[in-house]
């Protein structure tokens, strides 16, 4: 007999909490016997956490199924308040009995729709930033350009030596991350302060760059990164 999914794609929403998905005997009788099928969930773009019951398990269709009839499995899906793309899983079957052949589906696509509003993007307020050596302590700013970080606070970010050089030049923050405060409208800012070390040794300009990091439900904005740039002050130090 032949075991196959009854769909090769099923969409749902987050807020639906659960998801059917269905074999079916797609051709022949049973006449009497069981026909048993073993399936596997593994996620695609979802994460674990997005789903719960067992990742393996088999289905069984009875001794009086004839084509068409179905045997079904719930997942249960979890629904957060975090801001994602859609995300994914995959459901595959294999024969247990040895009398089973799988059909045309032997896996489907689970794609699990956001119920989170939109994505949240997070920009640099600015591409470049300027500062003299003896500014001492300055601020950088991220901004929230569109939709709702909902429980997201922290976006983390990277920092990467042009002709700048961390530690010598200027010192890192504490955390690499800009935090946002909880319910932030768009347009709330995020800052962080960076310390310049302000020497008596005449250099050109320096730059480094700051790098956002993309999270799952934030996306970047329009400027995912911004270059810090060091001007010496000892020029004019020399000159007199």
């Amino acid at each position: 007999v032949t075991v196959s999914l009854a769909e090769a794609q099923y969409t749902v929403g987050e807020e639906d909490e659960e998801v059917t998905v269905c074999v079916q005997l797609e051709e022949g009788a049973l006449g009497g016997i069981t026909a048993t099928v073993d399936y596997q969930i593994l996620p695609g773009s979802a994460s674990l956490a997005d789903y719960l019951g067992p990742r393996v398990g088999s289905l069984s269709l009875g001794p009086e199924a004839v084509t068409g009839d179905t045997a079904c499995l719930t997942i249960p899906l979890v629904n957060d308040s975090i801001h994602e793309p859609p995300e994914t899983l995959t459901l595959s079957l294999r024969p247990s009995s040895a009398f089973v052949v799988i059909g045309a589906n032997s896996s489907a696509t689970i794609t699990i729709i956001d119920d989170d509003g939109a994505l949240a993007a997070v920009g640099m307020e600015s591409v470049e930033y300027m500062f003299s050596e003896g500014d001492g302590v300055i601020v950088v700013c991220a901004v929230l350009e569109d939709g709702d970080l909902g429980s997201i606070s922290e976006i983390p970010f990277s920092v990467e030596d042009d002709t700048a050089s961390g530690n010598i030049d200027y010192l890192l923050p504490q955390t690499l991350v800009f935090r946002f405060p909880l319910m932030s409208p768009v347009g709330q800012p995020a800052c962080v302060e960076f310390t310049l070390v302000n020497d008596n040794i005449v250099e050109d300009m320096r730059t480094f760059e700051i790098r956002l990091t993309p999270l799952p439900g934030v996306t970047v904005g329009t400027n995912g990164f911004a270059f810090v740039t060091i001007v010496d002050d000892d020029w004019m130090t020399v000159s007199k």
